[in-house]
């Protein structure tokens, strides 16, 4: 498993990891709550967490054609010191985010006593947000490529227009 540092630790940032955490406990507890029930989550809970993402990009996200301008939308100040972002490459074309740290992954880890499919799951869980809010935006394209709980060093995003199809 690989392990996160944080590197910035100053009040305003713990703040805003905390609310992350308050999230990342609702969805634990929905998830631990459907199991006991008998309720297969990924029935309901994908289809939710896609749909409150989308309901959060109409509101968070202004309409844009511009994924320079969805990006400086979509990487808040705030999520960029919580989750220790750097934005390496950010044009027309594309866009890729990488965080080295996720205050969610600490506490799925301390929750689950660090079982790593269980931490990876309610990761992409999670990640239903993010594809919901870039849904809204069907001219780009949203890939996951790395994340910490799957072994990698970061989680990594990335967003590409989508090349135009000319119909013959």
């Amino acid at each position: 498993m690989v392990e996160m540092k944080k590197t910035l630790t100053d009040p305003e940032t713990e703040k805003i990891r905390a609310d992350l955490n308050q999230r990342g406990l609702w969805l634990y507890n929905f998830l631990q709550t459907a199991r006991e029930k008998g309720i297969d989550f990924d029935d309901y809970g994908r289809a939710t967490m896609f749909k409150c993402g989308c309901m959060q990009g109409m509101k968070q996200l202004p309409p844009t054609d511009s994924l320079v301008e969805l990006a400086k939308n979509y990487v808040t100040p705030g999520g960029r010191k919580a989750y220790e972002i750097d934005v390496p490459v950010c044009t027309e074309e594309k866009v890729i985010i990488n965080s080295t740290y996720c205050p969610m992954v600490e506490l799925w880890r301390e929750l689950t006593g660090n079982d790593e499919a269980e931490v990876e799951y309610l990761c992409d869980l999670w990640l239903d947000t993010d594809r919901g809010k870039l849904s809204n935006f069907p001219q780009f394209e949203f890939e996951i490529k790395q994340t910490i709980p799957k072994g990698d060093p970061l989680c990594s995003l990335e967003i590409v227009r989508k090349k135009e199809t000319k119909n013959d």
